[in-house]
């Protein structure tokens, strides 16, 4: 019974980050907005290396490899309360950083310590500036 209510939880995740991402894409090119209403200070080293990716309840910042592909640093989610009930015990790495009783946003962070290529040294060094930029995090009301 265990094993089909996190079968069932993982899917439901699943689906709302295909609904997220089906939005976001729906919405063609227009200006990217602040999702989260959050500011954040990157530092200037992460200019180049760094993307980040707006979708309506999630904002993902990932290092871009030697390919050209994103490798996910951390990622900043607004979720309800029964969301969030859903989706705690799964999550790795997860920190919630406000409640603000309609929503709960939380920040999970990349646990993987190298990565394979050319550019490791680039890669190790960003995750051990996250602490700081998520430290730089301004959630606004």
């Amino acid at each position: 019974m265990k094993t089909i209510f996190k079968k069932t939880a993982y899917a439901a995740f699943i689906a709302l980050i295909a609904a997220v991402s089906f939005r976001a894409q729906a919405a063609g090119s227009a200006a990217p907005k602040d999702p989260m209403f959050f500011s954040i200070t990157l530092p200037d080293t992460w200019q180049s290396k760094v993307i980040r990716q707006d979708y309506e309840n999630e904002t993902i910042f990932s290092y871009m490899d030697e390919k050209g592909s994103p490798v996910f640093l951390f990622s900043i989610t607004r979720v309800t309360g029964s969301q969030w009930v859903a989706l705690h015990n799964q999550l790795k790495n997860a920190m919630v950083v406000k409640n603000d009783g309609a929503f709960i946003y939380f920040i999970q962070k990349a646990d993987e310590k190298s990565l394979k290529g050319m550019k490791v040294e680039d890669y190790n060094t960003l995750l051990q500036e996250i602490d700081a930029v998520i430290n730089s995090i301004q959630l606004n009301s």
